[in-house]
């Protein structure tokens, strides 16, 4: 009779996952035997076309951060382009009109249309908020530092070991897999 108690209850196979039960050779992102290892200073132990895969993703989407960012810089400066562009037409708008009416009615209406550039923004928003955030993401210069999958510790490629196996007997190599 078993009465619900589990046979491996305290035994180390239920207490520990499936990953602290990996063996040494084994990659730690693939599971399997590695095949032509490379290891951390760490001593994480990954196949070479494993990691170098893992660092391929990790530089793809620090490319597409990149692209994004540059996205938003150009799309800053085409809006400084048409500012300084609205400007210089409101100026020259404002000499002609001064010349025929009466100024002080007509600069009013100017300075209040002047004070909301941009038609989709709200009347709330502050034109020095925009361009505070601009310098912001302007200054947010990222570089690609290369993380360990395991750790998420910053690594270079040529920070990692080789690897060469070597067996003492033949009996070793039979009992190691």
């Amino acid at each position: 009779m078993n009465f619900g108690i589990n046979v491996d209850e305290g035994t180390k196979k239920f207490r520990l996952g499936a990953s602290s039960q990996r063996r040494f050779e084994q990659c730690w992102l693939c599971f399997r035997t590695a095949i032509d290892p490379l290891c951390t200073k760490q001593g994480h132990l990954f196949c070479r076309s494993c990691i170098m895969n893992n660092f391929l993703k990790q530089k793809l989407k620090y490319e597409k951060k990149l692209r994004i960012q540059s996205g938003s810089r150009t799309y800053f400066k085409s809006e400084e382009c048409n500012s300084n562009e609205h400007q210089l037409k409101n100026s020259a708008q404002n000499q002609c009109l001064s010349a025929i009416y009466p100024a002080h009615n007509l600069k009013a209406d100017i300075d209040q249309n002047n004070k909301q550039e941009c038609f989709w923004m709200p009347r709330t928003v502050d034109l020095k908020d925009i361009k505070d955030t601009k310098k912001l993401i302007q200054s947010e210069k990222s570089k690609l530092q290369l993380l360990c999958p395991v750790t998420s510790k910053p690594i270079r490629i040529k920070d990692l070991i080789t690897l060469i196996p070597e067996y003492e007997c033949p009996s070793d190599k039979e009992h190691s897999r």
